[in-house]
This record gives structure tokens, sequence and C-alpha cells, in this order.
């Protein structure tokens, strides 16, 4: 149905942008509430209180209890029949000190659950992710005249387990986790970047690795011991990866434990074909060294799948890209592929596009990375380009339909 719909004109859009865009310095306020008060992956509790509370001032149906025993929250609108889109941003911050000197610096900290002291911040931008999709949220729920359709914000807890034991997101989420909520037929995120504030960047394809685990144990012999075997293993892994220029460009391979009877080795990848080859390799090596090592018994490997490959839909990409082009003309780039991993793909099998948007007045070498102690966008233009930027892509599917809707049945 979406495909055959017809491009709303830019003029249109930036109508409603314009006339439906909520009061920015509410958001720019729960930025830096939530940027001053960050939580690590399960503990989101007080992020999790302040985005329930906005989505209810906003009429949405709210869902706090989504995921247990870490805490999400997803807010539903209805707007007369249509398609369902879902659009995510996340709640976790990161285990970092902040050094930023802003007034609104993090001064967090916590317990790990190694029971070292660390300090909290949102040094992945999540903060305002958070804040763009509660900015758009609340300009879709004004322009609701404009539209029709069902939007479903999803706030995603974190990942990783920071503080204690968190459930693996592996498969899932619409199967096991949000089944509470509709099922979309389209998916949207996007990411704040250490790029130039006030651009967007997207791109058909891939847009951020896959990574996986192999956990290898390893047999000893009566001459060598399990850890000499492991060693050489990895050796001649990262010796065979520099042979093929494939794998030394779209792979990485870090060692997730110390080398010994146990191990495992992380791998990120850029291309599904790629993963394919590296994991044969690996496998391959491992079988090979233990042979000729002659270990008393056969090595015992396990892959474990971490996160996917994200991979823009092409028609959703597309049409969105047009849309952009249309209302950021000079400010529209080609995202660029990067070696850190999102879960964003398992939220469900429909199809889903993903892109960045800027967040630093600097760029270059004066741009602070991201998960460093250094990292917190420009408010602005920051927020009005994440706020208008998911507004869009929601607006250019949902727009047509209500636009259809209204046709006098004589006319066709």
């Amino acid at each position: 149905m979406a495909d055959s719909l017809p491009v709303p004109p830019a003029d249109l859009l930036r109508s409603i942008l314009d006339n439906y865009r909520p009061k920015l310095s509410i958001y720019e306020d729960i930025y830096r509430d939530v940027h001053q008060n960050p939580e690590v992956s399960g503990m989101e509790s007080r992020t999790t209180s302040v985005i329930c509370r906005e989505l209810e001032k906003l009429g949405f149906d709210v869902h706090s209890d989504i995921i247990h025993p870490a805490p999400g929250v997803a807010g539903i609108f209805e707007n007369g029949p249509g398609m369902t889109i879902l659009m995510r941003a996340e709640l976790f911050a990161s285990p970092i000190l902040e050094d930023t000197a802003l007034p609104y610096q993090s001064t967090k900290w916590i317990v790990d659950k190694d029971d070292n002291l660390q300090g909290v911040m949102h040094a992945c931008g999540h903060d305002m992710n958070m804040a763009a999709l509660l900015g758009a949220s609340a300009l879709l729920k004004a322009a609701s005249e404009k539209w029709q359709g069902r939007l479903v914000v999803f706030f995603q807890s974190g990942k990783k387990a920071t503080v204690g034991t968190l459930p693996r997101l592996d498969g899932w989420y619409f199967s096991k986790i949000l089944t509470k909520l509709p099922k979309p037929d389209m998916v949207l995120g996007q990411h704040v970047m250490p790029s130039k504030a006030g651009t967007v960047a997207i791109r058909s394809g891939p847009v951020r690795f896959a990574e996986d685990t192999i956990n290898i144990r390893i047999p000893g012999n009566c001459h060598l011991n399990s850890a000499d075997i492991s060693n050489q293993i990895i050796q001649r892994i990262k010796k065979e990866m520099r042979k093929e220029a494939e794998l030394y460009r779209d792979a990485t391979l870090d060692e997730g434990s110390d080398a010994g009877a146990y191990f495992s080795l992380d791998i990120q990848t850029a291309k599904t074909e790629t993963r394919e080859r590296l994991v044969s390799l690996i496998m391959r090596v491992v079988r090979d060294e233990c042979k000729a090592a002659k270990t008393l018994h056969d090595p015992e490997m396990k892959l474990k799948v971490r996160t996917p490959l994200t991979e823009n839909d092409d028609t959703i990409t597309e049409l969105v890209e047009e849309v952009f082009r249309g209302y950021f003309p000079d400010d529209v780039g080609a995202m660029q592929i990067t070696r850190q991993c999102d879960d964003f793909s398992l939220l469900d099998d429909a199809p889903y596009t993903y892109w960045d948007f800027g967040g630093c007045l600097e760029t270059g070498s004066a741009a602070p990375a991201r998960e460093t102690p250094y990292f917190a966008p420009a408010i602005q233009p920051t927020l009005r380009t994440g706020v208008d930027a998911m507004a869009l892509a929601v607006l250019a599917y949902l727009v047509p339909l209500r636009s259809i809707s209204k046709i006098d049945p004589d006319e066709i």
C-alpha cells in the first residue's frame, strides 16, 4: 500500500512542521534534565518516569512495563485507519565520568557489577535521541488533522548489563516482549552523531556493523597447554584476515577474554557474506590448529549472535531521503557505515530505515567522539533537526493516507 502512495510536496510538509512544531524549549529542558541525571542499563527508573509523564501529557496510551526486569516505555496514538509506524529511541547512559564542563554536566556515580565506582553520563547521545522523539511525538499529535494511521513510540532500555544481569535481546521484541503493542508496518530510528549540527545523513543498505561472539573451548595435549594453543589460534586468524582485503576492511576481531582453555572472540562485520566467511575461517583455523597440536579432544565452538547487521530497506529509505532533500536541501549527506553496533534491526521483522543527525558545532578533529567523557551535542540546532527529521519521515507515509481518505468517491 505504502509503495504506491505519492510523496507529499515539500511545501506541504514544511507548512505542517512550521505550524505544529511544539515549543522546543520544553524539550530542551527535558534534554538537560535527562543529561544531568543519566541512568545505566537496567536502572532507568527516573528516565522512564520522565518519558511516561511526557507521553501522558500528550494523550498517548502509555505502557511502562514493556521489558522486565529492565524498564522500557511505549506510547500509542491512534489516529484513524492506516499504517502503523514504530519510532525508537534509547533510554540508557554509559558508565563514563563526564568532563564537558557544561552547567548541566552529570555528576552521577554508580557501583558496577564488579563493585567498582564509575561515573555515569550520556556519552552516546541517547538523551538527545529521547528529546527529539518526544518533540516529534508532540508535533505529530498536534498535527493529527493532517494525517491518519497509528503511531507507536518506543523508548528502549539498554542492551548491555552494567549493573547486575539483564536478559539478552535476541529475537524477539514483538514476539516475546512487545506483545502489548500493535505490530508495525515499518520501523524508524535515528541517532545523533558528532557531525555538523543541522545536518542529516541517510543511505540504503548496511549502516551499522553486525556483532557476534564465538565461544571456544580448547583441550590441551601432553606437550602444549590450552593457553598456548589458543594463542596460536588467535595469531593465525589475524594473519589469515590480513591476507584477505575484504576481511581486513569490513571486519574486526577482538579477544573477548584471556586466551586459555575457554576463550571468546568478538567479531564485527559490515556484510552478511563477510560474516559468513569470517566465521568459517575462524572455525577452520580452530580445527586445524587443534588437529596439528594433537589435542586430546575436538574443540568446542558455539556461535552467539549479539546484534545482526543493520541494513536499511531500499524502498523506505529512498522515499525518506527524497523527503529529507526537499526539506533540508543543503544539509543531507550520505550516511557512513560505522563499526558501532545496534540492535535496532531486532525490534521487528518489518522493513525499516535508520539515519543519523549531526550534533556538533565544530566537526572533524575538533568534535568529541561518542562514548568519550567530552561528548555532548549542541542543543540547537540539533534538537530541532532531530524533531523535524523524525516527523518528516512519518508524515511522508501518513499524510498521503489522510489525503486519500478525503477523496470523494464520485470523483474516482
